[in-house]
């Protein structure tokens, strides 16, 4: 359990995004991070080749993705979610991981970015005595740190900004699809994760790698075979996620870039 949690007794953390979320278990496709997106912001997407298609992770189901079979969540520090949506998971994430120091969280929607600021907001401005604004920029940018030091970053962005400190990341969250024009630049964004890091992913990265005839960048773990489910909006049931290891060579030493990039 987090600082806040701890300090605050009487909730956990899904009475809490509860509380700012209101509704958190959405299923289908008229979900908010649906509904906020306007058919002119789909088309602008599309025109800079972009795919703002969408679903969420529910609660079991990113609890299950970050367990120690999986991602491993009590054994990261620094976790990047590359389509983070309305923002639910990563203030889950943020809010039950105490070991995790960073939680940064990019959205290329300015719709749905602009609902996960209100969100945010609305989650520091409950809880006050325990969260505070560091940074804020309407409509690009809000972190947030609790007692401890911990933070909270979202972004209005292209996941490709964050390639400077992607090297950061002990978990990456990449729940999104890409078009096919943009494979080869999504395998030099991968080829910048350190060694061991763990990826999820909606797309197969192995067998797009392959396709691409790249050395291999990635490892599926053992664990994730195909019964191997997690619950989404889409399919409370479960369906199949990847879930990977940064493996291969390493091009960059990324320990020249952390204590520059991570401040």
């Amino acid at each position: 359990m987090t600082l806040i949690l701890k300090q605050l007794k009487l909730d956990t953390s899904d009475k809490i995004t509860k509380s700012v979320f209101g509704n958190v278990v959405e299923t289908g496709t008229e979900t908010k991070g649906h509904l906020c997106v306007k058919q002119k912001e789909e088309e602008d997407a599309e025109i800079k080749q972009a795919n703002l298609l969408y679903g969420e992770l529910l609660p079991q189901g990113l609890r299950r993705s970050l367990d120690k079979k999986h991602l491993n969540g009590k054994n990261a520090k620094i976790v990047f979610d590359l389509g983070m949506g309305i923002g639910k998971n990563v203030v889950m994430i943020f809010l039950e991981h105490p070991n995790i120091a960073c939680v940064i969280g990019i959205e290329l929607s300015s719709s749905r970015y602009k609902l996960a600021e209100e969100y945010v907001h609305k989650l520091v401005d409950k809880y006050s005595k325990h969260l505070r604004i560091t940074e804020y920029k309407s409509g690009k940018i809000t972190k947030i740190s609790d007692l401890c030091g911990r933070r909270l970053e979202i972004i209005c962005g292209n996941l490709f900004d964050e390639l400077p400190r992607i090297c950061l990341a002990d978990i990456i969250l990449f729940n999104v699809e890409i078009p096919v024009p943009l494979y080869t630049k999504l395998y030099d964004f991968f080829k910048e994760a350190k060694k061991g890091c763990r990826i999820m992913s909606y797309l197969n990265l192995k067998n797009l790698f392959d396709t691409m005839k790249q050395e291999s960048i990635v490892e599926q773990l053992e664990v994730n075979k195909e019964d191997d489910l997690i619950q989404t909006s889409w399919s409370s049931e479960g369906c199949h996620m990847f879930m990977w290891t940064r493996c291969g060579a390493i091009i960059k030493d990324t320990k020249i870039k952390e204590g520059i990039k991570y401040k």
